[in-house]
């Protein structure tokens, strides 16, 4: 019998063998509900922060306590687009959010997920070790470069799959004493082919 929570489960980038590969894989399933569930011909791009309301990734400022979170985003799609989102990256060397509350209907009246981020943090340690190393120029040539770019990011074990004319709902669950930063959210929208920008 599987584990049902195990479908919250947020997987290091660590823990992936080929980020393209699940990437193609995430955008590849993407296509499949959405061709089933928008009638127009539609275009599948990389999510940005505009598409969900937001003027950038920075998390909200205020740190409510509850079940479900922050209010980060609570956007209405219309009848010609859909979202995906799949994981998050952390521009940020700490990461201040704890869990990301993922809700659908307007105010987020329906709790659909819960992502757990704590397992990232491990990574915390060894970010502020390349940081703090003095040579440079030696953790590049013996790593290739690769360790220089270690950065805090986690796909989730199931992706969250908004649909044409539903809320996208977000809250934001804190760590205590962690100053804000951003978070990145990665995913993808599919839009009518020629739908108006207003």
């Amino acid at each position: 019998m599987p584990d049902i929570h195990n479908i919250f489960r947020t997987i290091p980038a660590w823990d992936i063998t080929n980020e393209d590969h699940f990437k193609d894989k995430m955008r590849e399933t993407f296509d499949r509900i959405i061709r089933a569930r928008m009638e127009y011909d539609i275009h599948i791009r990389e999510i940005e922060e505009m598409d969900l309301g937001l003027e950038n990734w920075n998390l909200p400022a205020d740190q409510q306590s509850n079940w479900s979170g922050t209010n980060w985003v609570n956007y209405p799609l219309t009848q010609h687009e859909s979202i995906m989102i799949y994981g998050i990256s952390s521009p940020e060397s700490v990461l201040s959010v704890r869990k990301l509350v993922f809700k659908k209907g307007p105010g987020g009246v329906m709790i659909i997920g819960r992502n757990d981020f704590s397992g990232l943090k491990a990574l915390e340690p060894a970010i502020k070790a390349i940081a703090e190393c003095k040579d440079q120029e030696w953790l590049r040539e013996t790593f290739r470069g690769s360790i220089c770019n270690v950065r805090m990011t986690g796909y989730f074990q199931e992706p969250y799959v908004y649909l044409p004319q539903e809320f996208v709902s977000i809250g934001v669950i804190y760590l205590p004493g962690v100053a804000l930063g951003s978070l990145k959210l990665m995913g993808y929208v599919a839009e009518t082919c020629g739908k108006s920008i207003v």
